[in-house]
């Protein structure tokens, strides 16, 4: 058997027959849709190849993926949010200060992403369900990606289009 088109061409079918493979499997539950779970982690796979980086752990999550103006927004919100709880008392809740900081910063961070279309709210929750789906594996409290060329064909998608995401595998589902 003889394969037609470009080494690039036959990867791009060959991963896209994997994701509808990975969305027969079977799991526990189905708290997102298709369109949701490839966005989200096409998302992450372009963070993962534009910062150089094979694992992820979800406490680590940055500023710099909401781009440049957000980031500045993280920083205003982080700002008014720990102003106001340490202010009225929040250091005997959350304890030291550097801790209490960092909690805040990890919610407002996530809370961002979740309100662009970034990522769920419940990101660790979305990530144990992305493994279960075997797009990524997960290692200890860290994920990575099953395969760095999976990694890259998510990566590509997002790159190419980010909306174009959800209707290239809807109309493939």
């Amino acid at each position: 058997m003889q394969l037609s088109g470009t080494l690039e061409e036959r990867r791009a079918t060959l991963f896209s027959k994997y994701v509808d493979a990975a969305f027969k499997r079977r799991v526990k539950e189905v708290p997102y849709s298709r369109e949701q779970v490839i966005r989200w982690v096409a998302r992450l796979a372009a963070v993962f190849v534009r910062q150089g980086q094979t694992i992820f752990h979800p406490e680590s999550l940055q500023p710099n993926w909401l781009g440049l103006r957000s980031s500045r927004v993280v920083g205003l919100v982080y700002g008014l949010v720990y102003g106001l709880v340490y202010g009225l008392g929040g250091g005997l809740v959350f304890g030291r200060e550097k801790d209490s900081g960092f909690f805040i910063q990890h919610w407002v961070l996530r809370f961002l992403l979740w309100r662009k279309g970034f990522a769920p709210l419940r990101y660790v929750r979305f990530l144990d369900y992305a493994a279960e789906r075997v797009f990524l594996c997960k290692v200890g409290g860290s994920y990575i990606f099953i395969h760095r060329m999976l990694m890259e064909h998510f990566a590509s998608m997002y790159e190419k289009e980010p909306e174009a995401v959800s209707k290239a595998q809807s109309a493939a589902g």
